[in-house]
């Protein structure tokens, strides 16, 4: 009796060693059909296919590209007659009330819009903007991405042969290329709309003039009164933009700038036109005028 109940426990004890030291694929491969086989090793995690967005490291910097493709602006609109022009520009309207607007425009409307005297004020390129506001509206910044990235490729496409006030040489490619960033443009969601438009503008000096247009106008954007008058840059722009102001008020605020503009024939032939070109010798730099 003894002898066949130490037999039976050593049987036991042979089974239990060798079902620990049989591998785990040979314990998979014997599991009945129809069952689940368990891993005694950890597998990584499933992949999704669709889009991941990652965390955005050092947001605020360099989010994402940046272009001179877009621009967020703020526009007069004073009739029925000016709105219904502002329907046919196909301009993007984040937000109106009966005679403001803040709109979401391409390079060539934002020239239409000046053009047309809809005194576009307290503009910002869009990328910058996106960029600048990611920390307050992250999810905005992850949405806008895609879109920043078109744009960017965009504007790399047509900056070699376009030139202000030519639009119609613009190739039928480029021009199929402006017209799907538009499409992506008016497909932004009601939220995506309301958060561009309350978006903070960029400022650092708090004159009045955006970043953006500090780099129009040649001003120092960390300088709040360039020129060193005792007057703000954005008060000297005003000033110098404002038809009902005599040449000698204007001449009091004075260029925006020390020393500038050095006028077109101070420009070396064949240089490219910056911020401080002014052919018609108004004061007001060829860019801005565009």
């Amino acid at each position: 009796m003894r002898t066949r109940l130490f037999t039976h426990r050593l049987l036991s004890l042979l089974v239990s060693i060798s079902l620990l030291l049989t591998p785990a694929a040979q314990i998979a491969q014997a599991q009945p059909a129809g069952t689940q086989a368990v891993s005694l090793r950890p597998e990584p995690p499933a992949q999704n296919p669709g889009p991941v967005w990652l965390p955005f490291i050092g947001v605020g910097q360099s989010a994402a590209p940046t272009s001179d493709l877009l621009y967020r602006a703020h526009i007069a609109v004073t009739s029925p007659a000016r709105w219904q022009r502002l329907e046919q520009l196909g301009v993007v309207i984040l937000e109106q009330d009966e005679i403001l607007a803040t709109v979401l425009v391409d390079f060539l409307q934002l020239e239409q819009l000046a053009k047309l005297q809809f005194q576009p004020r307290g503009t910002d390129e869009f990328s910058q903007l996106v960029n600048a506001n990611s920390e307050k509206r992250p999810w905005l910044a992850r949405s806008m991405r895609p879109l920043l990235e078109q744009a960017a490729t965009v504007r790399r496409t047509v900056s070699p042969t376009y030139e202000v006030g030519a639009a119609s040489a613009l190739s039928a490619d480029q021009t199929a290329a402006l017209d799907a960033v538009h499409a992506a443009l008016n497909a932004l969601t009601v939220e995506q709309r309301a958060a561009i438009a309350d978006s903070f503008s960029l400022d650092d000096d708090g004159d009045g003039l955006t970043n953006t247009e500090e780099g129009w106008w040649c001003t120092d954007p960390l300088n709040a009164d360039s020129n060193g008058n005792g007057k703000s840059d954005g008060d000297t722009v005003r000033a110098l933009r404002n038809p009902s102001l005599t040449r000698q008020e204007r001449h009091v605020y004075g260029p925006p700038y020390r020393l500038w503009p050095p006028f077109v024939a101070t420009i070396p032939p064949g240089a490219t036109p910056t911020c401080l070109l002014d052919a018609d010798k108004d004061s007001i730099p060829d860019l801005v005028e565009q």
